[in-house]
């Protein structure tokens, strides 16, 4: 995963990345305001994408 210079940034888990950042299941993704959940078990793609905003809810520069 990686920002292409986005106005609103991206991040993991968290974390805003600008370079190359590795994903793994159970990731949180978040692309502006959209959160999305990286998975390779589709038994985690049933989660509320509310459920990722303990960890990634931070402030956004």
């Amino acid at each position: 995963m990686r920002d292409l210079g986005s106005r609103n940034g991206t991040r993991v888990n968290g974390k805003k990345i600008a370079l190359a950042t590795p994903v793994k299941s159970g990731d949180w993704i978040r692309i502006g305001k959209t959160k999305l959940l990286f998975t390779t078990d589709l038994s985690q793609a049933a989660q509320d994408p509310g459920d990722c905003d303990s960890k990634t809810d931070s402030k956004i520069d």
